[in-house]
């Protein structure tokens, strides 16, 4: 076989590393996505505490939009002062709602209300800690 090309298995070029800009875009990216969620865990909230009391929250509610409206501005800018904002409203929402939270987890009333208040902690925290770390670049 003489003259007959061999084929020679090719190798694949080496993956760059990733930029210090790219992984701070992949936080952003997931701190705007975590922040949207504890937003929409908030907006569950008045919705649950309207069917059950046919009462509104108003300050849930402004909690929750402002939720979205900074995960819809780091979604957008990308720019690490709307990580700040995002750490300032976990802060914040966590002062607001999680006094209210811990109650249901120390003194159950059902299953329903302390799985509920547990998932509402977690996901603020898990707000908090994402936001943080973006921030930070």
């Amino acid at each position: 076989m003489t003259g007959t090309p061999t084929s020679q298995p090719r190798s694949l070029p080496p993956r760059p590393a990733a930029s210090p800009q790219a992984r701070r875009g992949g936080w952003m990216k997931a701190s705007a996505a975590t922040t949207a969620a504890y937003a929409l865990l908030l907006a569950l909230l008045v919705i649950i505490i309207y069917t059950e009391d046919h009462s509104v929250l108003v300050p849930l509610v402004v909690f929750s939009a402002a939720g979205f409206a900074v995960a819809a501005a780091m979604a957008v800018s990308g720019r690490r002062s709307t990580a700040w904002a995002a750490v300032g409203y976990s802060l914040i929402a966590l002062a607001a709602d999680g006094p209210h939270q811990i109650p249901e987890i120390l003194h159950p009333q059902s299953a329903d209300h302390t799985a509920g208040a547990v998932v509402l902690i977690a996901g603020g925290l898990a707000s908090l800690g994402v936001a943080l770390r973006a921030a930070r670049g």
